[in-house]
């Protein structure tokens, strides 16, 4: 009874008393604007007399507009009379979700040799080709090498999680040693696109020097105690051959915030193991929580920075974060891993969720996904609100409270990502010169509007206050509707701001007016029309006006199938 706006998934209808005359090139099914016809008709009982129970499949037609919908779908069928059969509810078209990036492997690779990347994003558009995935290192895109679905129950065309390989290159200018964000989305809906949390980047090394892999401290993390002494573990690949002996501890120095840390113990790479050394220091205590930047050193060679995290092990603390940022608009589902957490249950009523940040304070919708069987650790989905932010990026405090112990608050940094506004779509794309079309904007991240406070230009006219129609507008999108004002033939720039930024900040997309005295094609001509799909071409002409239709390069690939085009006329004023 309900899918996401993209559609593309079976859809099964149960029919009392369907004729059983009714073949399935004569069944469709009306989804508001959108028509479909059947698949697969399936009798689930032995008919008795004209008609039976009836099994339907149709495919879910793409929900045209950018918004939730909801429609009223009509079965019509051959011999019905052209009257449509009504459904017991509605069919409720979903914003699709947003995609994100949940797993990398691995998460580093040299300057020197490409890696290949193994990523899985989850939500992801129905995609039939690695070509569909656009994936980005930084700000350069690579190739996608090949995809799976990690379920293989679904249908192909569902919305779901998907594994991609790609190979990150060595030997380009951009491929030095640092850390890369990852950016990864569907060609055809880059609007859903997901960014790598910070733990998730991806780190080019020179294969040729030491690097710090990790460092493992308290609960698994870079973590270590404010009030007692902590043993860190600090694992290092490409440790120089200099310092590969047991009682090589004089030539290696370790700090935290400039004070020298005890080396409590050192394991150089194993012969024939997989080069990896293991280097164990005594953390102090601190009267302070927060990072603290650290420095190892090899005899010879560069520092190597790290950073150690202090935490009150009295108190609770989040552990993670994933994503770390997101959006300015907001909507993005946050998994929040917490230590020490009360015991709270699995009601999302018993905790609190804000942000906080320069332009206020924020609520997020709250969801307590999971508790551990001892309590020590805690899962909170949180969605974000949406952020003011009109540029780049802003920092804000992320807060857990337990509603009844609120002196046991857990807090954790979010980057809110600024999102620029664009133009989605506009329909049609073209009108009469004479005006009075009703012609439909979609806009997304644009500021939220009432028909007072937006304005929209047709080339030099602009369109009155009274002739414009906002149906909804949200920080994530909005949709208007304006009725086209007179206008000369020719292609204009349609524009729409908001009044109070002025011209400077409209978005903008080319428009079309036409001689209505002209026959003219009122949508682009198909390219192509699939076997018993009737491709339609409609026409805008005046009544009296002689009409020549030329139709000339039509072409047909039915490999084991003989056809013949066909061409009929039909006028739709009569006569």
């Amino acid at each position: 009874t309900g899918y996401f706006s993209d559609g593309g998934v079976p859809f099964t209808v149960e029919v009392d008393n369907f004729p059983i005359s009714a073949s399935v090139q004569g069944i469709s099914l009306s989804f508001g604007s959108a028509s479909v016809n059947a698949t697969s008709v399936e009798r689930t009982s032995p008919s008795e007399g004209a008609f039976a129970p009836t099994t339907i499949t149709f495919i879910i037609p793409p929900n045209p507009s950018t918004l939730a919908l909801s429609v009223s779908p009509l079965l019509f069928y051959k011999g019905g009379g052209g009257i449509g059969v009504g459904f017991p509810g509605e069919f409720e078209y979903a914003i699709s979700p947003d995609s994100a990036i949940v797993s990398m492997v691995p998460l580093r690779g040299s300057v020197a040799s490409p890696t290949l990347l193994s990523i899985t994003l989850s939500h992801f558009a129905s995609t039939s080709r690695p070509s569909d995935i656009a994936l980005l290192l930084g700000d350069h895109e690579i190739e996608v090498v090949s995809f799976t679905r990690t379920d293989a129950s679904l249908h192909p065309s569902a919305i779901q999680d998907i594994l991609i390989t790609a190979y990150a290159p060595c030997c380009v200018p951009w491929a030095v040693p640092g850390s890369l964000r990852v950016l990864a989305y569907h060609r055809a809906h880059p609007e859903r696109a997901a960014l790598s949390p910070d733990l998730l980047s991806f780190s080019y090394f020179n294969p040729d020097l030491p690097y710090i892999e990790s460092v493992t401290g308290d609960d698994g993390g870079p973590l270590a105690k404010m009030r007692v002494p902590t043993v860190v573990l600090i694992t290092i690949l490409n440790v120089p051959a200099s310092i590969l002996g047991g009682d090589a501890l004089d030539q290696i120095s370790a700090s935290l915030s400039g004070v020298q840390l005890p080396l409590e113990s050192w394991m150089p790479p194993q012969e024939g193991g997989s080069g990896r050394a293991f280097l164990y220091v005594l953390v102090p205590p601190s009267t302070s929580s927060g990072d603290a930047l650290g420095e190892l050193s090899f005899s010879g060679y560069e520092p190597l920075s790290f950073t150690v995290s202090y935490y009150d092990d009295t108190r609770p603390a989040i552990s993670s974060v994933s994503p770390s940022s997101g959006g300015h608009i907001g909507g993005a589902t946050l998994f929040i891993s917490l230590v020490r957490f009360p015991d709270v249950g699995f009601d999302p009523a018993k905790v609190s969720v804000t942000m906080e940040g320069g332009a206020g304070l924020f609520k997020a919708t709250v969801n307590l996904v999971s508790l551990s069987p001892d309590g020590s650790r805690t899962t909170v989905s949180a969605v974000t609100p949406a952020y003011p932010l009109t540029e780049s990026t802003v920092d804000v405090t992320l807060r857990v409270t337990p509603i009844l112990q609120t002196n046991l608050e857990s807090t954790a940094t979010f980057r809110y990502l600024y999102q620029p506004p664009s133009l989605s779509s506009v329909s049609p794309s073209s009108s009469s010169s004479d005006g009075g079309t009703a012609t439909t904007i979609d806009l997304l991240y644009f500021p939220i509007i009432s028909s007072a406070t937006v304005a929209v230009e047709f080339g030099s006219a602009q369109v009155p206050t009274s002739d414009i129609s906002v149906i909804s507008s949200t920080i994530i999108r909005t949709q208007i509707v304006v009725v086209t004002p007179p206008h000369p033939p020719g292609t204009v720039s349609l524009r729409v701001f908001p009044r109070t930024s002025g011209r400077l900040s409209s978005l903008s997309q080319s428009y079309v007016f036409f001689n209505s005295s002209l026959a003219q094609l009122s949508d682009p001509l198909p390219r192509w029309a699939c076997v018993g799909v009737l491709g339609e071409v409609r026409i805008l002409h005046m009544t009296g006006v002689p009409l020549h239709l030329t139709v000339s390069d039509i072409m047909f690939d039915l490999p084991g199938l003989s056809a013949s085009p066909a061409l009929s006329i039909k006028h739709s004023g009569g006569g």
